[in-house]
């Protein structure tokens, strides 16, 4: 697992907020958005913006989806290997349009909605966490 560990202390994040999304990794199309997400992430940091990313991902084998995908990509975010969609499941997210999160630094839900190729939402999400970083 590859982790950004900066806005981490004792394991609890000191972010004032967080993006929590979920991937299915078994699928090429939503493996090809971490690249956008990487994008979107190094904006947020190039920004100063405070906000950790976690992601849940689905994949039929961790290690190869480490190597192939993670690795080769190098998405600085901490990631958990989710492979029976409990996530999904616990959170009723399973509606595609529903599968990202943003959190305040007590996970209360400040936006729902995914916002990969929906430019207006994305921007939304930039604004919202920008603000509250204080950038």
């Amino acid at each position: 697992m590859q982790t950004d560990t900066s806005n981490f202390v004792n394991g609890k994040s000191t972010a004032r907020q967080k993006i929590v999304a979920y991937v299915n990794g078994n699928c090429g199309i939503c493996v090809d958005h971490l690249k956008h997400w990487k994008q979107f992430i190094n904006d947020i940091r190039a920004k100063n913006g405070k906000c950790d990313f976690v992601f849940y991902i689905t994949a039929e084998n961790k290690d190869s989806f480490q190597l192939n995908i993670m690795k080769p990509l190098n998405l600085n975010v901490t990631w958990i290997y989710d492979k029976k969609d409990e996530f999904i499941n616990k959170n009723d997210l399973t509606d595609e349009r529903f599968q990202t999160v943003l959190l305040n630094a007590k996970d209360t839900v400040l936006m729902l909605g995914t916002m990969i190729f929906r430019p207006q939402l994305e921007e939304l999400y930039k604004q919202i966490i920008l603000e509250k970083s204080g950038s």
